[in-house]
């Protein structure tokens, strides 16, 4: 690898599906849904930029998009988590040459209320984790796991599956972590909507304590060729608390676009 490339661990056999993780984790989070897409797929991990193994890139969110856009391959799917799902639907509606499908799990365009837009939290939580990061990163990234446990099934465990992942791996950067709260402050990509002409599976758990599952529905209503999924007691992340449901997903997705693309709808336009 390039020195300066974002890493990326790769397994299995198959079309190309990439997956993008969310904030303050590594593609460890994927480690065990991969192990088995991998039977069906060559399943690319992609740690973010200053996250995991890969080094920080300078700039803003462009720049992380054009990293990313490196090391995707031409024509995979592209699946992405929270921050990384909003990076995926940067990605299509950018490099759309780059992305044949998407997988949106806990996804929404905007994390932040206002402008029209109820589906988001408040700004002034956002901006409490960014002054709690800047005094005491672990700390801020201990809290975020435990609301993205908060409305699963089986929130203990899922909080210690995270932690056990988060110390798989080396803390990431406190400037990719910061980038990380400017974009989702900042982020709006209900503009993006219309770029996007590739199979969506959008992905969300019920109930989600960080972005609602009328966020998702928003997207899957929009974004020509989706669908929606909502998996109870999913959470937050949905592909650790509920694995079986959402590893069919993904195979199912996988199968319409390599195998049965007349199966998949076209738009809901």
């Amino acid at each position: 690898m390039m020195k300066g490339r974002l890493h990326v661990t790769r397994q299995g056999r198959g079309p190309d599906l990439v997956l993008l993780h969310g904030w303050g984790l590594h593609g460890g989070v994927w480690e065990t849904l991969a192990a088995r897409l991998g039977r069906r797929a060559r399943v690319h991990r992609v740690d973010l930029p200053g996250h995991g193994k890969s080094p920080p890139v300078p700039g803003g969110w462009s720049a992380w998009v054009a990293a990313l856009a490196e090391v995707v391959p031409r024509g995979a799917i592209v699946g992405g988590w929270s921050l990384g799902a909003q990076l995926a639907l940067a990605l299509a509606a950018a490099y759309p040459e780059r992305v044949c499908g998407l997988v949106l799990v806990s996804a929404t365009p905007r994390f932040v209320a206002g402008d029209g837009w109820p589906l988001g939290i408040a700004a002034a939580v956002l901006e409490r984790f960014q002054a709690e990061l800047a005094r005491d990163p672990g700390a801020t990234l201990e809290r975020f796991l435990v609301l993205v446990a908060r409305g699963a099934a089986r929130p203990r465990a899922l909080l210690e599956r995270l932690r056990a992942v988060r110390g798989a791996s080396s803390r990431p950067a406190v400037e990719a972590l910061a980038a990380g709260l400017q974009f989702l402050q900042d982020n709006d990509l209900r503009c993006l909507v219309a770029r996007v002409n590739c199979p969506v599976q959008v992905i969300h758990g019920e109930p989600d304590e960080i972005v609602p599952a009328q966020a998702g529905a928003w997207l899957a209503s929009r974004l020509p060729g989706a669908r929606l999924a909502l998996v109870p007691g999913g959470g937050h992340a949905p592909f650790l608390a509920e694995q079986q449901v959402c590893a069919r997903l993904f195979e199912r997705f996988v199968e319409w676009i390599h195998d049965e693309p007349g199966r998949f709808p076209l738009s809901h336009r």
